[in-house]
């Protein structure tokens, strides 16, 4: 388990009592799914820690819509974890942002004799159709993995007291070293700025390497994602493609992804759902879904009642997705690491966006 201070942190940053993240944690080990215990249980990271928490929320947000909780921990003792936790957490908000449901089934046949099933099929209130979602997980692909661990050594040479550090690098851009004064300069500057801007969450610092020319490749991979798992959305109800938006990508791509796919009469759209930390002291839940009829336009829905997401959709509708990111608080000899973005996994359970990116981003790249 991680340190009480550690835990203190995590709260801090997400708004997740502390209690709340124990209490997860001790949950999945209960449950006895040794490859689920490594990635969210006691000897996990801070990013497992809350995807403990967030797994157990979604658990309970499908149990208040009349599912039963040992079905879905079934789901959790199939061979991949994270595919399943993607499952959970998206239906889960789904469930719970949507609202009106009335119904939820689990692996549902796709008829024909192929033994494939769906993930799920919603009931809605008022709303005679049964509803197909398949689940996705939007992960890292091999090129961004790479730019990440290629970088993740230079953030960690960069460490300021407070604040966030932002370098706007090509993905194609290999890693130059810096020298002492160059990362004692590029602290200080960041330093001296933080001083003026107090938040929410305390003296948190960072360092970040946000990576352009991305945008083709994951609107191509997208695509390619619809087209190939249509088969399990059949035309006897209405179909969702539906995925767990855990790479930060800015939402407009998915409208140019539906727009590229072949997608069949019977498919209503896109669903895009996942969380965000930007430092204000709480984990940002979101669903945003986007109909195939649309001319780019979605609607969002978040599980913070009566706050405006438009601030948080902005930012991340002007910034890139990949975004490497070492993140520290304080501790008894200066900062620490608490949560990273290194490339070690190629999913994040959310996103973290420090610092939306400024206009001129695009022109201001490292080289």
């Amino acid at each position: 388990m991680l340190n009480s201070d550690d835990i203190h942190w995590l709260q801090r940053l997400s708004g997740y009592a502390d209690a709340a993240i124990l209490g997860a944690v001790e949950r999945v080990e209960t449950w006895g799914i040794p490859r689920l215990s490594r990635e969210l249980g006691a000897k996990s990271s801070a990013d497992g820690h809350l995807a403990a928490t967030m797994l157990c929320q979604a658990l309970d947000w499908l149990a208040q819509a009349g599912v039963e909780e040992g079905r879905l921990i079934g789901k959790l003792k199939r061979p991949d974890t994270w595919p399943m936790w993607t499952e959970i957490r998206l239906a889960g908000l789904l469930a719970y942002a949507a609202g009106g449901v009335k119904e939820i089934e689990l692996d549902v046949p796709i008829g024909g004799g192929s033994g494939h099933n769906t993930d799920f099929r919603f009931r809605f209130a008022g709303d005679p159709a049964m509803h197909r979602v398949e689940v996705k997980a939007l992960g890292l692909s091999a090129k961004e993995r790479d730019f990440c661990m290629m970088w993740a050594p230079v953030l960690r040479s960069i460490v300021p007291a407070r604040g966030i550090c932002i370098a706007h690098i090509d993905i194609d851009t290999r890693p130059a070293g810096f020298n002492r004064q160059k990362r004692r300069e590029l602290c200080r500057d960041v330093e001296r700025w933080a001083k003026h801007r107090q938040s929410p969450c305390g003296p948190v610092s960072a360092t970040v390497a946000a990576a352009h020319g991305t945008r083709e490749q994951y609107v191509r991979r997208l695509t390619a994602t619809m087209n190939d798992h249509l088969s399990q959305l059949p035309d006897s109800d209405v179909g969702w493609m539906a995925f767990h938006w855990g790479n930060g990508a800015p939402f407009h791509l998915i409208a140019e992804a539906v727009a590229g796919a072949r997608l069949p009469k019977h498919i209503a759209g896109v669903i895009l759902g996942g969380s965000a930390i930007i430092l204000d002291g709480q984990l940002h839940d979101m669903l945003m879904v986007c109909p195939r009829t649309s001319s780019g336009d979605m609607v969002f829905h978040s599980t913070v009642d009566g706050f405006d997401p438009s601030p948080i959709f902005e930012g991340f509708e002007t910034s890139v997705g990949v975004r490497p990111t070492i993140l520290r608080v304080p501790g008894d000899r200066g900062p620490k690491e608490l949560l990273a973005r290194d490339g070690s996994e190629p999913f994040w359970p959310f996103n973290i966006l420090l610092s939306p990116d400024p206009a001129d981003s695009e022109e201001a790249l490292y080289d």
